[in-house]
């Protein structure tokens, strides 16, 4: 090898990594497992504490409750109406579209009229309609899982997950955020590529018709899974540097070491 092929390799092993097609089981089998995990965590956590928080007589967690955190964090929930929806609500953030861009900033935001964003809000206080969008969040997890118009039900999923969970932030923990992670790199994929509902319909409209359809190798392009791939890196990373503790600047080793034990981490 000249030295050019030398120099070149670890540039050619990149290219590889992010462009030579891969087999799509392995993403059939994440949709496949998140979805049903999701489900499964949604009857055995925030389902069970829905009627407590949101739906009672006295809920503990008030709809009027989120609106401020909402409008100051930026995140959606679809039972509060259209804030920080992009285009109906107020959802571009200030230090890019402040004071000099006013006239862009009116025309990319609240598109929806004040008294249809009301009535929205009304519609999301109703505790029977709460109880809808939870059991349409729940369908949309079972067809992310048998692969039924795979993208659209992520999406769809996905809403209505960070609608739940901005509902009732304060039951949550790291691993609903997960989830959350989990369904938008879903989204970007294609998810329904096989082991699916979706690759089943594709092959009857095939010509000529494959004999075995879910067994047929499939490939895809393979971004999305390495972006699926960065992130879990990135994240048991950072949980290990988090787990060692905080830094000390009187650490024996110096101010860059970290110093602690299996009581704090």
């Amino acid at each position: 090898m000249n030295v050019w092929g030398i120099v070149s390799y670890p540039w050619r092993v990149l290219v590889r990594f992010w462009t030579v097609p891969i087999r799509a089981e392995s993403l059939a089998a994440f949709r496949i497992f998140l979805a049903a995990t999701i489900l499964l965590a949604q009857f055995t956590g925030l389902g069970r504490q829905l009627e407590a928080c949101c739906t009672g007589d006295d809920p503990l967690i008030p709809g009027s409750t989120r609106d401020e955190w909402l409008a100051k964090s930026g995140r959606i929930c679809l039972l509060r109406g259209p804030v920080s929806v992009p285009f109906l609500g107020e959802w571009l953030p200030d230090r890019i579209f402040g004071k000099h861009f006013k006239e862009t900033r009116a025309a990319l935001e609240n598109r929806c009229p004040p008294e249809w964003a009301t009535a929205w809000r009304n519609w999301g206080d109703q505790p029977e309609n709460i109880k809808l969008l939870f059991r349409i969040y729940l369908v949309s997890l079972v067809f992310v899982m048998i692969g039924f118009r795979t993208r659209l039900m992520t999406l769809v999923a996905l809403l209505l997950a960070a609608t739940f969970n901005n509902r009732m932030v304060e039951l949550l923990n790291g691993g609903d955020s997960l989830f959350r992670l989990g369904l938008y790199l879903l989204l970007l994929s294609p998810a329904g590529a096989t082991w699916s509902i979706d690759a089943w319909l594709r092959s009857l409209w095939q010509r000529p018709r494959p004999l075995h359809p879910f067994t047929q190798p499939r490939f895809i392009e393979p971004w999305s899974v390495r972006l699926m791939q960065i992130q879990l890196v990135f994240m048991y990373f950072f949980t290990g540097l988090t787990k060692l503790a905080d830094i000390h600047p009187d650490a024996q080793w110096g101010w860059w070491w970290p110093r602690g034990d299996w009581l704090d981490g």
